[in-house]
């Protein structure tokens, strides 16, 4: 079993060897290396995965997405008030 921490490492050490090169067929071989990988740790069905894997593949992952893209599941809004005006007649959002 292949740990997702070695594949990160693997997939890491591909993508610098891919900014140094300036070929564009050893691009597309380090590329086509990188898809290889990520395919890898997709498709390894019901692998028994330790507690130690899932919490440095959650932390890999919060590494790489930045704070203001993560949603925080705490927050609500608070209930809104209907406001009541003399002139409006009715429920229409065209009421002025």
């Amino acid at each position: 079993m292949i740990s997702y921490e070695r594949l990160f490492n693997e997939i890491e050490r591909y993508v610098v060897q891919a900014k140094q090169t300036t070929s564009e067929q050893e691009l597309r071989e380090l590329l086509s290396a990188i898809r290889a990988l990520c395919d890898v740790a997709l498709n390894s069905e019901k692998r028994p995965t330790s507690f130690a894997q899932k919490d440095q593949v959650q932390s890999y992952v919060q590494r790489q997405i930045p704070s203001y893209v993560q949603v925080s599941h705490g927050n609500q809004l608070p209930p809104s008030t209907k406001l009541d005006e003399e002139d409006a007649n009715g429920e229409s959002i065209f009421d002025f």
